[in-house]
């Protein structure tokens, strides 16, 4: 983790992971994944149910957590990708815990 190359491959690793849970979770029945993500966060709701019902149980796993905010009067979650520990099978086991939680 120390140097310029090591945080460009981090970083290359982050948005390549955002990309993958955008068109992971835009793939998934009943989720509203309005935009693609520029940097490392994606945001997602249900199209019908509550928010935060759904942000209660994908937190509830204990396995992953995510937060929530508003936006035009709306609720997002949203899943920021950003530690390095933050890795393709974490993520793809967040994909799943959200899946499950849909």
């Amino acid at each position: 983790l120390h140097g310029v190359d090591a945080f460009v491959a981090a970083l290359d690793e982050k948005l390549d992971l955002a990309r993958e849970a955008h068109a992971a979770l835009a793939a998934m029945p009943g989720l509203e994944v309005p935009w693609s993500p520029d940097l490392s966060l994606v945001a997602f709701t249900p199209y019908d149910g509550d928010p935060g019902a759904l942000l209660d149980l994908i937190n509830g796993s204990g396995r992953m957590w995510l937060s929530s905010a508003p936006v035009r009067g709306r609720t997002f979650l949203r899943m920021c990708i950003l530690s390095h520990r933050s890795r393709p099978d974490r993520i793809r086991e967040g994909l799943a815990i959200i899946a499950a939680s849909v």
